[in-house]
């Protein structure tokens, strides 16, 4: 109990926090560009995702350093630079959980065309990143919480609950594709540590943020230690190599 309750101080402690994010960072800032520089390999949209995967994160981080910066050292810091990367982050994590859904659907599936269900997905979180980007670059001069409209708190609360549900969904299909389908033992075990280890854990610290749900104009969130945990996840999730070219061919065997 002891160290668990030394373990959560540590977490959310916030110049803690700070440091880890920046750290992750830096390190999706190389991987992006090791992925970047990758011109010889064949798993073009597994790469495509990966590196979009990068950015949204980096541009999620972005927005928390600027916010914890403001605690920490900035206190007199605009209110509207602040909601800004708010709403930028809001926008990019849509892109996140799209980017992050559709990659497990390439893994799994062995069609060069995206199904259906991840073409109604993607048009229903390019929405909410549009609306994110809408706010951000509109209201721009909102200078207090509560000026806040209150459509964008509705379509916060849509994003949240909508990813909550559709997250798990996209899991269990990929869990049910993934045995339903014949795949190298190399790539299956990789499919199986991302769908099981890593995606659902992701969701599960991404979903404790916003428990209990609550859509006040001043909610940032509930625990910075699941914002640790997330980064971390995040991180450790785009670390490992884009499948190589061998391993895809033998997808076509």
């Amino acid at each position: 109990m002891l160290y668990s309750t030394l373990l959560k101080d540590i977490l959310e402690n916030k110049t803690f926090l700070l440091t880890v994010i920046s750290l992750s960072t830096l390190i999706k800032s190389v991987t992006l560009i090791l992925l970047a520089r990758q011109t010889n390999s064949t798993a073009t949209r597994p790469r495509a995702l990966l590196m979009c995967m990068l950015i949204c994160s980096i541009m999620i981080d972005s927005s928390w350093i600027v916010n914890l910066l403001n605690e920490l050292f900035l206190p007199n810091l605009d209110y509207r630079i602040r909601l800004f990367s708010v709403r930028m982050s809001w926008g990019f994590d849509a892109l996140l959980y799209l980017a992050i859904s559709l990659f497990t659907g390439v893994l799994v599936q062995q069609k060069k065309q995206y199904s259906l269900h991840q073409i109604l997905l993607a048009i229903w979180y390019i929405a909410f990143f549009l609306s994110f980007m809408g706010f951000a670059f509109i209201d721009i001069n909102c200078l207090d919480a509560c000026e806040r409209p209150y459509l964008e708190r509705l379509i916060q609360g849509i994003f949240i609950i909508s990813t909550a549900i559709l997250l798990p969904a996209v899991i269990i299909f990929n869990i049910w594709k993934m045995h339903h389908i014949s795949l190298p033992r190399i790539l299956k075990n990789q499919v199986k540590i991302f769908v099981y280890g890593i995606m659902t854990t992701f969701w599960f610290s991404e979903l404790l943020q916003v428990l209990p749900l609550n859509f006040a104009p001043y909610w940032v969130t509930n625990s910075y230690a699941t914002v640790s945990i997330s980064t971390l996840i995040i991180t450790f999730v785009i670390i490992p190599r884009v499948p190589s070219e061998p391993t895809m061919k033998s997808r076509r065997l």
